[in-house]
């Protein structure tokens, strides 16, 4: 990775938005998946009540 001191402003904005878009991507399949196993879990969980 280059010295962040080196690189241009544009340079480490670019670098910002890109890391900080990883994470997002990261957090949104975790989001994605828990809300996949609720719905599953909301529909599974009368069954066993019942």
């Amino acid at each position: 990775m280059k010295n962040i001191d080196l690189v241009t402003p544009t340079e480490r904005l670019l670098f910002t938005e890109q890391s900080l878009k990883q994470k997002f991507d990261r957090y949104f399949k975790y989001f994605i998946a828990f809300a996949a196993v609720y719905f599953v879990a909301q529909l599974i969980r009368p069954a066993f009540i019942a």
